[in-house]
Formats: structure tokens, sequence, C-alpha cells
């Protein structure tokens, strides 16, 4: 278990993406904030939800956070279609490159998931830097 858990939501200030269904309902900016959704399940106009574009594989979202962070653990609320996140990348604080923090398997196929979930990665501090997502 973890001994400390600090609610980050308020540092998150920036976010990119690979797609989005609009600039309002669906949009990348949906994933700043608690989450809206979750526990409920199915698509909702308060979460973000990539497009489908031929040929991408994969689609991905890139968050800042105001202040560096050292995180133990990181939490994703799915309430479409969990289990598609199969990887987590941080940059330590001020740094350019990215390194993968966690690595997992696709459940999303598996017809006995949650219809939504809170999935919680063990991170490991990171490698001890602090980082800044974005």
């Amino acid at each position: 278990g973890f001994v400390n858990c600090i609610n980050v939501y308020s540092l998150l200030m920036k976010v990119g993406f690979s797609s989005q269904y609009s600039r309002a309902e669906h949009s990348a900016a949906q994933l700043l904030g608690k989450p809206r959704v979750f526990p409920a399940a199915g698509s909702d106009g308060r979460a973000w939800s990539p497009v489908p574009r031929p040929g991408q594989g994969r689609e991905w979202v890139r968050l800042r956070f105001a202040e560096p962070v050292e995180a133990r653990a990181v939490t994703v609320y799915q309430s479409h279609n969990p289990g598609s996140l199969v990887e987590v990348r941080a940059s330590p604080a001020g740094a350019e490159a990215w390194r993968t923090i966690w690595r997992g398997e696709r459940y999303n196929h598996v017809p006995s998931r949650p219809p939504s979930d809170a999935l919680t990665l063990d991170v490991g501090g990171a490698g001890g830097d602090a980082i800044s997502s974005g």
C-alpha cells in the first residue's frame, strides 16, 4: 500500500492529445480536474474520447502539471471501453526525454471486465524523479 496520497487534480494545467471528437463534448480538456463520469459507464460528453483514424493504432494524451510531482501511483478512470490503456510515460521535470513508467496489456476484449473502472498503476516513484507529464 501507499502511505501518502496527494490529490493532484488542481495541479493539472495543460493537455495535448492525438485526437478528440470536438472542442466541447468528448474533448481532451475533459481530462483536467476530477472525474466527471466515473463510476458511471458509457459514452458521455464529459469524458475524453478519441476519434478512431485509419492507420493509427494508438491514441494518446499528454498532461502537464503546474508543479513537478513525484508519482508513486497513477489512477486512470475509464468510463467507456475500459482496458484500452497500454502505457504511461513520464518526463523528469525540466527534461525533454520521456520514459515508460508503466506498461500493460489491453483487456478491453475480456467479456467479464467491468463497465467502468479506476485502474491504479504502481509507477514506483518514477525512479525517484519529480515528473512533469508534458
